[in-house]
């Protein structure tokens, strides 16, 4: 009659990869005149990696990676051509629907698009925003827009706008809960380097997150950002030191006087920042007002000398994944 059956796996867990599956049909199995399946003369078979590797993306710059709710990715990444004899930068999104890429067609000028950085974020329906630098007048901003269904909604570009100079790069962008994206940025100031924020309230940039706050010795090296129980941002940082800000009617600023690794934060079971840090060794920190603490207690067991840019994720019951390079050998 037409109808069709889909099978699909509930548990993973009870699956051990990489695999064969074999797919058998009942003898019950009739057509409405009651004719019962006629054996298959080879049984339907068909094996499955632990890994699954994509078609390559032609792109230079690094990708920055999002999964939807169907554990698919969503990839931003760089490119360069050639325009009048010089490198042009631009930025890409694509999508993989298990079988190839779809190039998303991001709303950028590749001649104006500069390599000072893009990321990606994905909302509760799988619907992802990308921020990105372009080089406008005045300086360098930061452009984001979020896809529906096959349109990009172009948002409008974010700056501080202090100066006609001023210069925006490595944006990191979030969504909160309500779908609305919150972007944190680097840009140079007439007092020094600092972290700006905003948070889209309906069409406009509700800029009321200000800059962290950064004296104007301190030279903003990196930035991460999460978002909390509330929403609210948590920034990691780092300068000469590590930290975190955090947000409550104002910014708060913690130093790890011990740690100088690139900044990678989350947000542990009770609400807290987290951050992977390196004291000699490699180990997620919790910062409970006012000092940090280890958790876990027992350091990752890694190089002691030789441990270099810590990232971390969380999982689904709060608890810290790492992940490093270990330059002691290949």
């Amino acid at each position: 009659d037409g109808s069709t059956l889909q099978i699909r796996i509930t548990d993973s867990s009870a699956v051990t990869l990489p695999t064969t599956f074999t797919l058998t049909f009942a003898s019950t199995v009739t057509d409405l005149a009651g004719n019962t399946l006629t054996p298959l003369v080879a049984s339907w078979q068909w094996t499955v990696p632990d890994w699954i590797k994509t078609p390559a993306l032609v792109g230079t710059g690094d990708p920055r990676l999002v999964v939807d709710s169907g554990a698919r990715p969503f990839v931003a990444y760089g490119t360069t051509k050639m325009v009048n004899a010089d490198f042009a930068y631009g930025v890409s999104a694509a999508h993989f629907d298990g079988q190839s890429w779809t190039d998303m067609a991001l709303p950028t000028d590749p001649v104006n698009t500069s390599n000072g950085g893009y990321a990606i974020a994905i909302d509760s329906a799988d619907n992802p925003t990308v921020a990105w630098v372009q080089l406008d007048a005045p300086g360098a901003r930061i452009h984001v827009a979020t896809r529906t269904g096959s349109n990009w909604l172009s948002l409008p570009p974010l700056s501080s706008g202090i100066t006609t100079t001023a210069t925006a790069d490595i944006p990191v962008v979030k969504v909160d809960r309500e779908g609305a994206p919150i972007v944190a940025w680097r840009e140079n100031t007439p007092a020094g380097n600092d972290i700006f924020l905003a948070h889209l309230a309906g069409t406009l940039w509700d800029r009321s997150f200000g800059a962290v706050g950064f004296s104007g010795g301190d030279i903003v090296f990196g930035l991460d950002m999460v978002l909390d129980n509330s929403d609210s941002p948590v920034v990691g940082w780092s300068t000469s030191l590590s930290g975190v800000a955090t947000w409550n009617a104002g910014w708060s600023i913690s130093r790890d006087s011990l740690s100088k690794a690139a900044p990678s934060v989350g947000i542990d079971g009770d609400g807290l920042p987290v951050m992977a840090v390196l004291h000699g060794s490699l180990s997620a920190q919790v910062f409970r007002y006012p000092q940090w603490y280890g958790e876990p207690s027992t350091p990752v067991p890694s190089s002691l000398t030789n441990t270099q840019f810590p990232n971390l994720a969380m999982t689904s019951t709060h608890l810290p994944v790492l992940a490093w390079l270990d330059t002691t050998g290949p």
